[in-house]
């Protein structure tokens, strides 16, 4: 690949794939799905199709959230609430 960010982030989506455990209790069917979409996208921005890349990538991030555990949702930024500036 020429474009050395696009070959990272693959090189980097690849080794995470093989991490144990990494994706235990996730949906098989949507984690292909996804990595599909990666894919996808990835191809689309080395075609230098960036506004189609961008929407794929807003209906990536749409279906993942859909299908993120309830659990991921808490956490940190319910912290953010709580922090208040100095006036």
């Amino acid at each position: 690949c020429a474009n050395r960010f696009i070959a990272d982030a693959l090189a980097d989506h690849l080794r995470l794939r093989r991490l144990p455990g990494i994706y235990a209790g996730v949906n098989v069917f949507r984690l292909r799905q996804s990595l599909r979409e990666h894919l996808n996208i990835l191809d689309h921005l080395e075609s230098r199709q960036y506004e189609v890349a961008a929407d794929l990538l807003r209906i990536h991030l749409r279906l993942s959230r859909n299908q993120r555990p309830q659990a991921a949702s808490r956490g940190a930024p319910a912290l953010f609430g709580m922090i208040s500036r100095p006036e």
